[in-house]
């Protein structure tokens, strides 16, 4: 489980391969204040989590029109929207 809020921190997280299952889930370094998903050629799916093992509904993510969530959220999980069309991502989090 990430820390508590510490300042001014970004954690980058991205990839070529969104997937075409749900992945692990990936643990930002802090609790983050806010979150931004990018995606450039296919869209993804995310599902964030709040505690490293509960989360919240999924949504998607399209490509060329990123999303800025003031959000507090400890990870996620990622996936495909439509399986084989690989999805270029990048989630900034912010302490």
């Amino acid at each position: 489980m990430p820390g508590t809020r510490s300042g001014s921190e970004m954690d980058v997280k991205s990839g070529i391969d969104a997937g075409n299952a749900w992945s692990a889930t990936v643990l930002f370094d802090f609790l983050t204040r806010a979150v931004k998903l990018e995606s450039w050629n296919n869209s993804f799916d995310v599902r964030l989590t709040y505690d490293g093992t509960n989360f919240y509904d999924d949504f998607e993510i399209d490509p060329d029109r990123p999303l800025d969530l003031w959000f507090e959220a400890a990870g996620y999980q990622i996936k495909n929207s439509v399986s084989g069309a690989v999805s270029r991502y990048q989630l900034i989090a912010e302490a």
